[in-house]
C-alpha cells in the first residue's frame, strides 16, 4: 500500500502562494543578489516559481522521509518521487510515496492488531498527512478494529490470546 502519495493530488502546490508579477518586482527591489549564474538570465516569475518549487520539494521530501521513519520495517520500498523541471532546468519533487507492507498476520490477532497500530502512526507521521495518508491509516483502523473483534471472540471462547491495550 502507498502513503504519502503527494503527486496526484493537487493540494500541496494549491498551499503555497504564487505571488504576482507585481508583487514580484517590488521584493528585493530590482536587486538580484541571491542568483546564481544558472539564473542570472531568468525573469522575477521564473525566479518565483523555482522558490515555490525549492519550497515543495523540501516538503515532499520531508513528508516521505517522516513515513519511512515511522514505517521502520514496514516499508517495502521507496521513497518514490514525482518531479517537474523548473525554469532552470532542474527537477524538483513535487510528490512521492513510500510503499509499506498494510496486510494482516495471518491467524495471529494480536500480530494484526500491533501492525495495524504501526500502520496508522506511519500513515500519519507527516505534519500535513495527505489524503492517501489518511485512506491508509483509515484502512489500518479498520484492521485494527476487526483484530480487535477476533479477540474479543477468542477470549470469549476461552481462547489463549488475550491482547492488553
Amino acid at each position: 500500500m502507498r502513503i504519502g502519495s503527494l503527486a496526484r493530488t493537487s493540494w500541496i502546490t494549491g498551499n503555497i502562494p504564487r505571488a504576482r508579477q507585481g508583487q514580484a518586482e517590488a521584493v528585493g527591489g530590482g536587486k538580484e543578489p541571491f542568483k546564481s549564474s544558472s539564473e542570472r538570465d531568468l525573469d522575477w516569475a521564473a525566479l518565483l516559481e523555482i522558490a515555490r518549487l525549492r519550497q515543495i520539494d523540501q516538503m515532499v521530501r520531508a513528508h516521505e522521509r517522516a513515513h519511512l521513519i515511522a514505517g521502520g520495517d514496514l516499508v517495502l520500498s521507496g521513497p518514490h518521487y514525482v518531479y517537474k523541471r523548473g525554469p532552470d532546468g532542474r527537477l524538483y519533487a513535487v510528490g512521492g510515496d513510500v510503499v509499506i507492507d498494510a496486510s494482516g498476520v495471518p491467524g495471529d490477532p494480536e500480530a494484526t492488531l500491533r501492525k495495524a497500530e504501526r500502520i496508522v502512526r506511519a500513515a500519519l507521521a507527516p505534519l500535513n498527512p495527505s489524503p492517501q495518508d489518511l485512506r491508509v491509516a483509515l484502512r489500518a483502523q479498520i484492521m485494527a478494529m476487526q483484530a480487535r473483534l477476533e479477540l474479543a471472540r477468542q477470549r470469549a471462547q476461552g481462547g489463549k490470546h488475550a491482547y492488553r491495550a
